[in-house]
């Protein structure tokens, strides 16, 4: 019986020591992000970060987003940023279209209308942990709607997939699995 208390007392305490290391990780994080943020994100205020409920938009078509951080600007406007670790500093096309479907949603809104056409990708390295932040253009709302509509058409089976040109991408695709490409 005393090593089974041992034994929870010891699982508690590493509990407690990985719960502080990621604390102190993500911390730091948000302090080397707030450093790399552009001049016209120092001056905003984080209006959202992390949601716990995504925010939701039913017409025309459904979606749910949660966007890692929305900031609102000095002038009242919002501004999306999202934060992607990987090797490279590098935009993919499929972050403008998340970030596009996160403005999308929040447009069908009453209280978060007034977002920007342009939102920022903020790239954190795997390989020596540095942040950039990158500022983007998103789609249009007519735009993300033909987007949407695609992805629901293929995803419904009622149109094929175009395949992308480099096989590369595919390693990532959450539909790879039914996809009749070779890869």
């Amino acid at each position: 019986m005393e090593s089974l208390l041992w034994l929870l007392v010891l699982a508690a305490l590493v509990a407690t020591v990985l719960l502080e290391v990621a604390r102190r990780q993500r911390g730091a994080l948000t302090e080397r992000l707030r450093d790399a943020l552009p001049q016209e994100l120092q001056a905003a205020r984080l209006f959202i970060n992390e949601p716990r409920f995504p925010i939701r938009r039913h017409r025309p078509y459904p979606v749910a987003a949660r966007p890692d951080r929305v900031y609102r600007l000095p002038d009242g406007s919002l501004a999306l940023l999202e934060i992607k670790t990987r090797a490279a500093h590098a935009v993919h096309p499929s972050d403008i279209a998340q970030l596009s479907v996160q403005r999308y949603a929040m447009l069908g809104t009453r209280r978060l209308r007034n977002v920007l056409p342009t939102g920022y990708i903020a790239t954190v390295s795997t390989v020596n942990a540095s942040v950039r932040v990158h500022r983007v253009d998103l789609l249009s709302e007519q735009q993300t709607i033909s987007l949407i509509a695609r992805y629901d058409a293929v995803a419904g089976g009622r149109e094929a997939p175009r395949w992308p040109e480099d096989l590369a991408r595919c390693r990532g695709c959450p539909h790879r699995q039914r996809c009749s490409r070779p890869h």
